[in-house]
């Protein structure tokens, strides 16, 4: 065990010594870095203030694998074998506003009241669904917008557009093809 160990060890300073780079210059493609975060504390950590982390949406842009928030200086590439990357790619298409249920909802000849109406979400460029980042619902248009502009605008940077039903009631097959596929449990 020891020798693996410093083994593992002799790469990673190996990799410290030749490597380090501002963070800036760090790729922004998901994958996962060996970061150097100042403020993490001896002996809070073995590897002092060296943690593994890449790229999120949250607070200085970077979480190690816990997705706790890490204020990186320099950056160098992790040894191989590589860890599978995140998804993380830079935000880039249009906030969706999107009316997904209408008036007029039954069910067995009965009206229903669905409790939300409208879905946020990431659309990149291409169309397709950004999976990456989480996606909100709202019960009106007006809290849909204020969601938007709370944790959306600033984070993202993207134009935001609102997208009303066409007609008030749409049968599931058709609003199937935009929203992502299920996922988790209830997905099974």
């Amino acid at each position: 065990m020891t020798e693996k160990y410093n083994s593992k060890y002799s790469r990673w300073e190996a990799a410290l010594t030749d490597n380090t780079q501002p963070i800036e210059a760090a790729p922004l493609d998901g994958r996962w870095l060996l970061v150097r975060d100042p403020s993490r504390k001896y002996p809070v950590t073995q590897h002092g203030p060296w943690v593994i982390a890449s790229r999120c949406d949250i607070g200085s842009g970077w979480c190690d694998d816990e997705g706790n928030e890490v204020e990186p200086t320099h950056w160098v590439p992790l040894p191989d074998p590589q860890p599978e990357p995140t998804k993380w790619l830079p935000a880039e298409g249009t906030i969706c506003i999107e009316e997904i249920t209408g008036d007029g909802w039954t069910s067995n000849g009965k009206p229903v009241t669905v409790s939300w109406r409208w879905l946020i979400y990431i659309e990149r460029p291409d169309g397709s669904f950004d999976e990456y980042r989480d996606q909100d619902l709202a019960n009106t248009l007006e809290q849909a917008q204020a969601i938007v502009a709370q944790r959306w605008t600033d984070r993202y940077s993207l134009p935001v557009v609102v997208r009303p039903l066409e007609s008030k009631v749409v049968s599931l097959p058709t609003r199937a093809k935009r929203l992502p596929p299920p996922s988790g449990p209830e997905a099974a």
